[in-house]
């Protein structure tokens, strides 16, 4: 159980302060939303490649590690490091930068307008952008699909890991 702790709270706390780190110093305007998102999932993917570590030692620890093994201690420090991510997308856009998400909305029906389409498919696709919206870019659901995204990353990770560092 240690390690588990250990690497879901390192791949967690490291990926809150890469992200938040680069949220400095690439400010969150419309211009930089592409390099931001390039940035948070490179930080997802680099951070959840922590979970084949994590496996790794686990199998160290006890001389050896099934496939179902590692598949469980993989799901566990996934689990860790997506909830907190989670939080953290939840605190920052729920108290700390409270307006990124109706900004991002804004930027986002613009993308609409401009998207070549026809009128009719433009107001049908805005339509069901302001029918999802109060929900959509809510704080908590936001946080829920961070904390799903990186959980799934995460998935992808565990199932590798674990079937390269299986015991035969």
């Amino acid at each position: 159980m240690k390690t588990i702790y250990k690497y879901g709270l390192i791949a967690g706390t490291t990926m809150v302060t890469v992200i938040a780190i680069g949220m400095v110093l690439v400010p969150t305007i419309p211009e930089n939303y592409k390099t931001s998102e390039v940035i948070g999932y490179t930080t997802m993917v680099l951070c959840m490649s922590l979970v084949f570590v994590g496996i790794r030692a686990q199998r160290e620890q006890l001389g050896q590690l099934s496939f179902k093994q590692g598949v469980w201690v993989g799901t566990q420090i996934t689990g860790i490091s997506s909830a907190i991510f989670g939080l953290f997308t939840y605190i920052l856009y729920r108290f700390i930068d409270t307006e990124f998400v109706h900004e991002y909305y804004a930027h986002y029906k613009q993308m609409v307008r401009d998207s070549g389409a026809s009128q009719e498919a433009i107001e049908a696709q805005l339509a069901q952008l302001n029918s999802m919206s109060e929900f959509m870019f809510s704080p908590i659901f936001q946080a829920l699909l961070m904390s799903i995204t990186v959980f799934l990353i995460g998935a992808l990770m565990t199932i590798i890991a674990s079937w390269f560092l299986r015991s035969k």
